[in-house]
């Protein structure tokens, strides 16, 4: 693509070399002849130290925030907004030959993703549906970016070792509604409220599994350890959705995901259709055996999580809860002692074991967690090797207990010392049935 059209809409100071870019990238390692290098500072480098490496390499063009002296520079107010409105345009701004969704919040984003695609599906419709995380807002990935309708389900701790504040954090997420068309937000969530009164211009629309002020509430609740029943109450209608995922936070992901696909124009009684006829998600809350005991998969990974999942199986349990769950290292570890308070809040057995490590002791991860463990006066095991740690937690079961496991869901893998290593708690599950003879169950 010529230089000129790949710059068509942005704004720089200097002057544009002639020729053809290849290539646009933040990360000089990738430069090479035709390559188009933009500099922004991040967490802990910054772009501008490897401008001159990426010139070596044979970029055509150095994109700057600052006057670095360099053959085939410019200048640009924000290296991140540059970025991205320069990928749009090397593709050919797709974006604009879609409609498209996020969805953003703490808990739920993958969940309610999925069922939306899944309802637009089964509507048969077109669009890009995407999860918005705090860290892609801050880091403006999806600057210039126009959504359909933007969905926020609720705001819990996390994240705070990159965001380093709460209000930070919200900040990120709140910045995605100056990109909406339509916002749909959780009304029984403090931020989502205050969401509502701090954006204006999009359209508000809003859930809730009991406030009538909400324009979707969730009417008649059944829980049960296969899903969730409900009639859910919209402007003129009530339609009956039989949902698939046990909790009840599986309500509010069931309306955020019906009222964004009602916003984008689908029938209600279609959108319940789809959701009652839903296949679920893969690592959320999903069983992964259900006999003489029960097996589930959850990606809780927070405190908050945790407790959400706990308390929607719970109450269904007729042996024991046992739940397996591990902390992740190089992240905030304000979250470990909280993760295991929710877990000892419903747990009648858990298992300490690691989660994705990275370069951080796993040792010194469990040691953050374990205190609460010991002064809940449970039982507990700690296992930190994590495929010993699920095959144990699978030993002990017995008829009518419920094994949780939390961390991994849909993840396939394990990062430990900066290695990714397959792990697949779904095969570990499915050799462990095999030897015993319950996979034909």
């Amino acid at each position: 693509m010529e230089l000129q059209v790949l710059f068509s809409g942005v704004p720089y100071t200097g002057t544009l070399p002639q020729g053809e870019a290849l290539l646009v990238t933040q990360d000089s390692r990738r430069a090479c002849p035709g390559a188009v290098f933009v500099c922004a500072r991040g967490m802990t480098t910054d772009g501008h130290d490897h401008a001159r490496k990426a010139l070596e390499a044979g970029a055509v063009c150095i994109v700057t925030e600052r006057p670095l002296g360099l053959p085939g520079e410019v200048q640009v107010a924000s290296g991140r907004k540059a970025y991205a409105q320069l990928c749009q345009n090397f593709f050919g701004r797709p974006a604009e030959k879609l409609r498209l969704v996020a969805v953003t919040g703490t808990n739920g984003k993958t969940t309610v993703t999925t069922l939306i695609k899944q309802t637009l599906e089964q509507a048969g419709c077109t669009f890009a549906v995407m999860e918005a995380s705090s860290q892609a807002l801050d880091q403006l990935r999806l600057w210039g970016l126009t959504f359909e309708v933007g969905v926020f389900t609720n705001l819990t701790q996390d994240h705070l070792d990159y965001h380093k504040t709460f209000e930070n954090y919200f900040a990120a997420k709140k910045s995605l509604f100056s990109q909406v068309k339509h916002m749909v937000v959780n009304l029984d969530d403090s931020y989502g409220r205050r969401l509502l009164d701090e954006v204006r211009g999009p359209e508000r629309i809003t859930f809730s599994a009991g406030d009538d002020a909400a324009d979707y509430t969730a009417r008649n609740i059944r829980l049960s350890a296969s899903g969730v029943k409900f009639e859910m109450v919209g402007r003129g209608f009530i339609q009956r959705i039989d949902f698939p995922m046990p909790g009840d936070y599986s309500v509010h992901n069931a309306l955020a995901a019906a009222a964004a696909a009602i916003a984008l124009g689908i029938p209600a009684r279609d959108a319940a259709a789809a959701l009652s006829a839903s296949r679920g998600v893969r690592g959320r809350c999903e069983v992964l055996y259900h006999g003489a005991f029960t097996i589930l998969c959850d990606y809780a990974h927070t405190g908050d999580a945790i407790e959400k999942v706990l308390a929607g199986v719970a109450p269904f349990v007729e042996g024991r809860l046992v739940v397996l769950y591990g902390c992740a290292g190089e992240r905030d570890a304000k979250k470990r002692p909280l993760m295991s308070e929710a877990v000892v809040k419903y747990a009648d057995f858990a298992v300490l074991t690691s989660d994705n490590p990275r370069k951080e002791d796993p040792c010194a991860i469990i040691k953050d967690a374990e205190p609460v463990l010991a002064a809940s006066g449970k039982p507990y095991i700690v296992e930190v090797e994590r495929r010993t740690a699920v095959n144990r937690a699978l030993d002990m079961l017995r008829p009518g207990d419920v094994l949780a496991l939390c961390g991994k869901g849909h993840e396939d893998y394990q990062v430990i010392d900066g290695v990714t290593l397959y792990l697949d708690e779904h095969r570990i599950v499915r050799e462990w049935l095999e030897r015993k003879g319950l996979d034909k169950a």
